[in-house]
Formats: structure tokens, C-alpha cells, sequence
């Protein structure tokens, strides 16, 4: 599964230890000394359904919108930022569905601890905000905590998976001051399939899995 995670109408701070002037131009080759920079970030967060199996029997774990705040550090050389990332999203989990059915959670819960080197590149062009595009690779750590409400209230699943994680990065930045910027940002977050598994103590008429089944669920 590549889940996919929207950091769309994120905003964040970024203080520079120095910051070069812009020049009126679409594409500038790197020169002269860089500047160190660090930040903070937050913004909303959503997830597509993740549709998942465990044996023959498959389903589909629907999501609300969330949030997510990270903060991240790097180096600015010229019109290129290089940058680590940390983020944390949390999107609830409100039905899992399969075979024709659908089970209400409590509702459940889909954390991501997101670790990610990221290459910017600003397109200075003279205007009042600077458009930028990047991209970044890194480590995801995806934690599913599922159970069911009450009265017949049992833990469907809490584990957590590591994967590889890549994103696509566009926005503008407005420089408040020569030490000071403002970007908001999409960034489309993108992952290997996890594999989570189901709490041992599932079982009776209210599991979802066929019996016989492992408990194991791979999302893809």
C-alpha cells in the first residue's frame, strides 16, 4: 500500500542564521556562502482509505482528516535547501469494512512519526513570495490502534510497521525579514506497505477475521 498523506495548507517558520537577497531570475546556480535555517511546521493532514487483507478475507479502513507538526533543519545555498524533516500526523480511523459489512471503532487511530531528507528548490523570480518544488525520501514509522465502541467493546489491532517513505513538496515562501520566512506548503507523502497485526485477545462473533485466519493485516 502507498498511503498517502496530504501536509496541504501547512505552514511553516523558518529562521535563518544569514538570508541572500533574491535576483529576477528563473533558474540560479548556487554561489558564495550558505546559511544554516531551522523550523516549525503544522498544518492538516488527510488520508485516503487503505484497503488491506489478512488470509482471503479483505477490507477497507476509512479515515478522517487530521493534523500533523514537525519541525526541520537544513542548509540554504543559493536557490537550493537541503533539509531534514520530522513530522507527526494523526488521521482517526472511523469503520473498517469487508465482506459486505462494516464494524464502528471508537473511533481508532492511524499515527505517523515521519523521518525524511528533503532537496528544495526556490525559484527566485523577484516577486513578493519565492515558488519552490522538492522532493525527500526517508523512514516512516505507521502505528494502527483500532477498537470497537461499547458495549461488545474489544481491541481490533495496535501495532506498528517501519517502511520506506518518499514525498513530492511545492509551495511559496515569503520572506517576513533577512532572517525570517514563510512557507506554505503541500506535501504529498507517500509509503511501502505496512504490516500491522491483530490483538491476540480477538475472538468470539464480533472478530473480523474468517476463523482459522492469522492474525496479521497487510494493507496494500
Amino acid at each position: 500500500m502507498r498511503k498517502r498523506f496530504l501536509l496541504g495548507a501547512g505552514v511553516a517558520i523558518a529562521m535563518a542564521f544569514s538570508w541572500a537577497s533574491a535576483q529576477a531570475q528563473l533558474f540560479v546556480m548556487p554561489s558564495g556562502p550558505g546559511a544554516l535555517y531551522f523550523g516549525i511546521e503544522g498544518g492538516w493532514t488527510s488520508l485516503d482509505d487503505a484497503k488491506g487483507r489478512t488470509g482471503g478475507f479483505s477490507f477497507t479502513q476509512k479515515f478522517n482528516d487530521g493534523f500533523n507538526v514537525g519541525a526541520r533543519a537544513g542548509y540554504e545555498w543559493g536557490p537550493l535547501r537541503f533539509e531534514e524533516e520530522f513530522n507527526f500526523g494523526v488521521n482517526k480511523v472511523t469503520s473498517l469494512c469487508g465482506g459486505g459489512a462494516c464494524v464502528t471503532l471508537d473511533p481508532g487511530q492511524r499515527n505517523r512519526y515521519a523521518i525524511m531528507t528533503n532537496v528544495i528548490y526556490d525559484f527566485t523570480l523577484g516577486w513578493p513570495v519565492t515558488p519552490h518544488i522538492g522532493a525527500g525520501i526517508g523512514a516512516v514509522n505507521l502505528h494502527d490502534s483500532m477498537s470497537t465502541r461499547p458495549p461488545n467493546a474489544f481491541t481490533v489491532s495496535s501495532s506498528n510497521d517501519w517502511v520506506f517513505g518518499y514525498q513530492g513538496i511545492a509551495g511559496i515562501r515569503y520572506n517576513i525579514n533577512p532572517a525570517l520566512a514563510f512557507d506554505l506548503d503541500y506535501r504529498y507523502l507517500a509509503t511501502e506497505d505496512p504490516t500491522f497485526r491483530f490483538a491476540p485477545n480477538i475472538g468470539g462473533a464480533a472478530d473480523p477475521r474468517p476463523q482459522g485466519v492469522p492474525g496479521v493485516l497487510r494493507l496494500g
